[in-house]
This record gives C-alpha cells, sequence and structure tokens, in this order.
C-alpha cells in the first residue's frame, strides 16, 4: 500500500482531510429541497464507493502490504469488529448532525456538535490516564461551551425572531337582555402564535448536540481498531469504517424517514423520483468524506521524523468546522437575514479554533 514518507506528503494528506471533511456537506446544500433522509443513501454508497476504489488502487500498490492481505491475513476479527462499530456509531452521529443543518444551517449545526464532540473526545483521553496540561484543557473546555453558547443564542435570534403572529378574527355570542330575544355578535381579534419555529430552534441545537455526544467517541474507538500487528491499515480500516456506515444507513436512516425531525414523513419510494442531479451529488458527498477519513487516516501512519507534528495534526483533523461556518455564512448565505445571528456565528468560529488549539496543545509528550 501506498502510504505517506515525507513531511510534505503528511502535509498534503492533512490538507485533503480538512478540505474534503468541510466540502462534503456542500453536496447536500446543493440538492435544494431534496430531504437529507433520502440524500443520505446515497451518502453512504459514495463513502464505501471511495474507499474500495482506493483500496483495490492504491492500497494495493508498492511494496508494504497491501489492502486486501491486511483485511483476510493480518487483522483479527476483533479489530474489523470494532472498527465497522465506529463506522455504525459514527454513522448516528452524522445523521443526527445532518437532521440539525437540515432544520438550522450548516453554519449553526457543525461548530456546536464538534464543540461537543471535542469535549467528549478529550475526556476519553483524560480516563485513558494521559498526561495533559490542565490549563491549556480547562481553557479549552471553557471556550468549547462559548461556542455551544454562541450557537444556541445564534439559533434562537434567526429562527424566533423573523416569526410574526398571525391575528384571527372570531365571533364571541352576546345573550340578548330579553330571555328569547335575538342574538347579538360582537367580533374579536385574538393573536394567534405559532411555536413552531421556537420549537425547531431547541429541536435544532439539541440534535447538534446529541450528535456531537455521539460523535465524540468515535475517535477511541476507531484507534481501538489501529493497533500494531494484528490492526487495521488505513486502507482497510477507512473500507471497513465504511461498510458500518453503509449497512447500518438502512436501520438508522428508516427510523428518520417515518419519524421526521421535520417536515411529513418520506416514503422511500420518493428515493426512486429523485433526478440524475441530486443522486449523483449524494455519491460525490460520500466520496468527498471518504477521502477526507482516508487521507487523516494515511497522516496518522507518517514516520514521526516526517510528521507535520502533533498540533498541526489536530488542527488539520478537527478544524473542518470553521469552513463550514465560511460555506454557511459566505457561499450559501445562510442566517442572511439575522445580521446579529451571523455574527455570533462568526465569533463562534474563531472560538472554536482557539479551542481546537488549546487541546491539541494540551497533551504532554
Amino acid at each position: 500500500m501506498i502510504v505517506p514518507s515525507s513531511y510534505e506528503m503528511a502535509l498534503l494528506m492533512g490538507l485533503l482531510s480538512l478540505l474534503c471533511g468541510a466540502l462534503w456537506i456542500t453536496t447536500y446544500k446543493m440538492g435544494g429541497s431534496w430531504r437529507f433522509e433520502l440524500y443520505y443513501f446515497d451518502f453512504a454508497f459514495g463513502t464505501v464507493l471511495a474507499t474500495l476504489t482506493a483500496g483495490l488502487t492504491f492500497g494495493s500498490m508498492g511494496t508494504d502490504l497491501s489492502f486486501w492481505d491486511n483485511l483476510s491475513l493480518t487483522a483479527s476479527r476483533r479489530m474489523i469488529a470494532i472498527a465497522f462499530a465506529a463506522g455504525c456509531v459514527f454513522n448516528l452521529a452524522n445523521l443526527l448532525i445532518v437532521a440539525a443543518a437540515s432544520i438550522g444551517g450548516i453554519a449553526i449545526a457543525f461548530p456546536t456538535s464538534f464543540a461537543v464532540a471535542l469535549l467528549v473526545e478529550s475526556l476519553w483521553a483524560l480516563v485513558q490516564q494521559r498526561s495533559f496540561n490542565f490549563v491549556f484543557l480547562g481553557i479549552g473546555w471553557t471556550l468549547l461551551l462559548v461556542v455551544i453558547g454562541l450557537c444556541t443564542a445564534a439559533a434562537k435570534r434567526i429562527v424566533v425572531a423573523p416569526v410574526v403572529a398571525e391575528m384571527v378574527t372570531t365571533a364571541e355570542a352576546v345573550p340578548s337582555a330579553q330571555a328569547g330575544g335575538p342574538k347579538y355578535y360582537r367580533r374579536r381579534r385574538e393573536e394567534k402564535k405559532d411555536d413552531e419555529s421556537d420549537a425547531a430552534t431547541w429541536k435544532s441545537i439539541l440534535f447538534a448536540a446529541v450528535g456531537g455526544l455521539v460523535l465524540g467517541f468515535v475517535p477511541g474507538i476507531g484507534a481501538m481498531a489501529q493497533v500494531t500487528d494484528i490492526g487495521l491499515g488505513p486502507y482497510g480500516f477507512a473500507f471497513v469504517f465504511t461498510m458500518g456506515l453503509f449497512i447500518s444507513t438502512f436501520i438508522f436512516n428508516l427510523y428518520f424517514m417515518n419519524l421526521p425531525v421535520h417536515g411529513p414523513a418520506v416514503q422511500f419510494f420518493r428515493y426512486f423520483q429523485g433526478g440524475v442531479k441530486v443522486h449523483l451529488l449524494g455519491i460525490l458527498g460520500g466520496m468527498l468524506f471518504a477521502v477526507g477519513i482516508l487521507a487523516a487516516a494515511l497522516m496518522a501512519t507518517t514516520p514521526a521524523a516526517e510528521s507535520p507534528g502533533t498540533l498541526a495534526q489536530y488542527l488539520l483533523s478537527h478544524a473542518a468546522p470553521l469552513l463550514i461556518v465560511g460555506l454557511g455564512l459566505l457561499v450559501w448565505k445562510e442566517l442572511g437575514t439575522a445580521p446579529a445571528a451571523r455574527g455570533l456565528v462568526g465569533i463562534a468560529g474563531v472560538v472554536y479554533v482557539a479551542a481546537v488549539a488549546l487541546l491539541g496543545s494540551a497533551p504532554k509528550n
């Protein structure tokens, strides 16, 4: 298999991971009104297509152990099962995050979910008894909580503020002064309050936070499948991981289709009513995501002498939400009717990167 053997190649893999980790979600946005539940079937297929293609090409070249030999000879069944489980867990988290994005937009959903995920991930590492600089760790955690608070405030502003109460005219009977006399009616105007937008606000934040909570366990589970000698290499891990994602989609996604986060339930036959464009966008999104996962795994295999460094690797593998915020605000014009919300989300993106830098610097060598 071909793996990075120089600083330049490792850095290229890191940049590729960062870009693909941010760009894949734009394929969902490009689908317009195409429901995310239907988009996700193509997305899941695209992830497997990309990792299988990479494994049979780059993963089978060179002098190192090939992709197929790694799967069939050296990797234990336990390691394969763990990688598969990591893909299933990630898929549940990602579905929740995309569901949140379908309600409140990508600029709010992704920083919120990744902030929660980083809290869980760093706590997992702390439980593993790694040595940390607790000053950096504490400040990083505080900044992540600030990110969550800013995104929540932004979501409330964009969804609730534009709602205008509807005035409804009702007729109220007024009894006649004389028994058996004619009835008179007077008209009264009442305010009909729409609570749907307020519910959508909290639903978006809730789904993003729960998705981030689940996502935070994925790096720890995935690392267990990549131990030396009996573990999976980068190509084998990416393929098994995406197979877990693909197969679990037919379980998790059916729940979202029958109990949608917003709008009516989605019938599966609607998938076949979609045009070629939306299906190709879903497959492209899955392929971009899979390339990002594989690139991050390849960067992690670089020899220490040629590695970009622990902090650089951490930033490159966790900074995608900042790019997603930029794409959401500048390209897709999210929060366009709420300047205050745009400002809050922009600040949240900057604070998030500062938190990532502190958490990446916290482990002691």
